[in-house]
């Protein structure tokens, strides 16, 4: 798991192909009592966010099967379909119109949470601003392209 080499053997054990671990403090005290006694039950484990399942779930293929939304390196997200308000997975003059109506009357046209956080494409954190709406409408007049976003409202004009 952590690019030790595998010989193809039964020799490969937990500590073999994790040779990172022997450069731990705890590894080493358990490693300490196991070479002095032949055994670790008096060796007081403290093993912290269960890596020990972690390392299990992942060699055996399982982890994606039960966290499929955890990705790999590192857990990045999906990226956010920036410019689309009304979260329909496009962008388009809909999204420019969703996000006008929801400044006009957010009681009668709010828009989800998801939708607020992917309309927000011009001066990204700002909120949805009626900039937003018009860095949309130069998408769908491809005047710029969905993948510009996040830009600036310098970038508007």
């Amino acid at each position: 798991p952590d690019g030790s080499p595998l010989d193809g053997s039964t020799k490969n054990t937990f500590s073999s192909i994790r040779q990172k671990y022997a450069e731990d403090s705890m590894y080493q005290d358990c490693k300490n009592v196991y070479d002095a006694t032949g055994e670790t039950k008096d060796y007081y484990y403290k093993l912290h966010r269960f890596w020990h399942m972690g390392d299990a779930l992942i060699t055996t293929g399982t982890m994606a099967l039960l966290y499929p939304e955890v990705l790999p390196f590192g857990g990045d997200e999906p990226p956010t379909l920036l410019g689309d308000a009304n979260v329909d997975d496009k962008v388009t003059i809909s999204d420019a119109v969703a996000i006008l109506q929801h400044l006009a009357n957010s009681n009668k046209y709010g828009l989800k949470e998801e939708g607020k956080n992917r309309g927000d494409c011009v001066d990204r954190g700002d909120g949805i601003t009626g900039q937003d709406a018009a860095g949309v409408q130069l998408v769908d007049a491809s005047v710029i392209k969905q993948t510009d976003f996040p830009i600036t409202a310098d970038q508007l004009s």
